[in-house]
């Protein structure tokens, strides 16, 4: 039933889907504050979820890539990441040494994510919505 409910609220979080909350105030330079999605952003940010990118922007109209969905998901599930990630040890292809190998570690020592059949991750790809799905399942 958890998993379920995790499941239907990181979903949420996903679509970016509004919620009846106070508008905690953060400022992005590419929002305004009649964003429809503002409120959901700045919740999630003060949860300490969601950041943004480095240069004060949010980019809410761009897709989300594997990457960055991975990173919601186990950051809304507050897990504890692996300090040090050998890239050598993990089974992909196609990484770098990146933000998102502490998450991928953990995905993949957890079975969330496993890769494509070719041995690559394609962190940079967007996410569909049926990848997303099975890596709640």
């Amino acid at each position: 039933m958890l998993r379920i409910i995790l499941a239907l609220f990181t979903i949420s979080i996903y679509f970016l889907s509004i919620f009846n909350i106070a508008l905690a105030g953060q400022k992005w330079s590419d929002l305004s504050v009649n964003h429809p999605y503002i409120e959901a952003i700045d919740y999630l940010k003060n949860q300490d979820i969601l950041h943004g990118f480095p240069d004060g922007t949010f980019k809410a109209d761009y897709y989300l890539t594997r990457a960055e969905a991975l990173k919601i998901v186990l950051s809304s599930l507050n897990v504890e990441l692996p300090e040090k990630v050998n890239i050598e040890k993990l089974p992909f292809t196609d990484l770098e040494d990146k933000w998102y190998l502490p998450y991928l570690k953990y995905a993949y020592t957890y079975r969330f994510m496993i890769g494509y059949e070719d041995e690559t991750f394609r962190p940079d790809n967007p996410m569909t919505r049926a990848e997303f799905i099975k890596i709640l399942l």
